[in-house]
């Protein structure tokens, strides 16, 4: 994930935007303690019928180590 936040911010972006499965606790769990917030609840998001989770973080450029 801070691969993908890292081309975000390289190529402009200041917020990282995703889609997760209601039923994906897991992943859910995941994705806030890398500080993503619930930015909405999508009906019906999957062709098989399941919600969704959107999640959302700001990123901005990290301090090189």
């Amino acid at each position: 994930m801070a691969l993908a936040e890292d081309y975000a911010v390289a190529h402009g972006a200041s917020t990282v935007k995703l889609e997760v499965g209601t039923k994906n606790a897991v992943a859910i769990e995941f994705y806030k303690k890398l500080g993503y917030e619930n930015a909405g609840f999508l009906s019906h998001y999957y062709s098989w019928g399941e919600d969704a989770y959107s999640m959302s973080k700001s990123v901005a450029p990290r301090a090189k180590t």
